[in-house]
């Protein structure tokens, strides 16, 4: 009789501390405020040719946006869109933010090429309330230039590829 009283009243203390949490309700985790968004060039150049330049055009889901340097300009802000990959280090790429549109335009000439792969990085804001998702980046226009052809030969229809990190 003792063993059974003792087992009845473990089992009853499990279930009171169990559900000792520290804390009320929540979900645990906060929503997202940013969005990381990689851009990289699909691989369908032949080897040894490099891009020698990016034109592309990204619009941003409702809710998102990326900042500009002040109101009345749409040049984007400090760290807003940034080289990366194999473009990394390589001067020339500028960023606009059109807020009407929702519309980052990333210009890239390059006098010194770089490989297919990732090449730019744009960091986006996520208002109070919006839950993008990665399906939701899909809006994407480029023209991508060959740069071993005397920089001239389009790539029509290039393919940009991208993937989003939320934070």
């Amino acid at each position: 009789m003792k063993r059974q009283s003792f087992m009845v009243l473990l089992a009853l203390a499990m279930g009171i501390f169990s559900g000792c949490g520290g804390g009320g309700g929540g979900s645990g985790s906060a929503p997202p405020t940013k969005a990381e968004i990689k851009l990289s060039v699909k691989d369908t150049l032949s080897t040894g040719k490099l891009v020698g330049g990016v034109d592309v055009s990204m619009i941003l889901p409702t809710g998102v946006s990326a900042k500009t340097i002040n109101s009345s300009t749409t040049k984007t802000d400090t760290g807003v869109v940034q080289a990366s990959g194999g473009a990394t280090g390589l001067p020339n790429m500028t960023g606009t933010y059109t807020s009407s549109t929702r519309t980052v335009r990333i210009l890239f000439p390059t006098s010194n090429g770089f490989p297919a792969g990732q090449f730019a990085t744009i960091n986006a804001d996520i208002a109070t309330g919006s839950a993008p998702v990665a399906a939701d980046f899909n809006q994407i226009t480029a023209v991508i230039k060959d740069f071993t052809v005397n920089g001239v030969a389009d790539y029509n229809g290039a393919i940009i590829e991208y993937s989003v990190v939320f934070k």
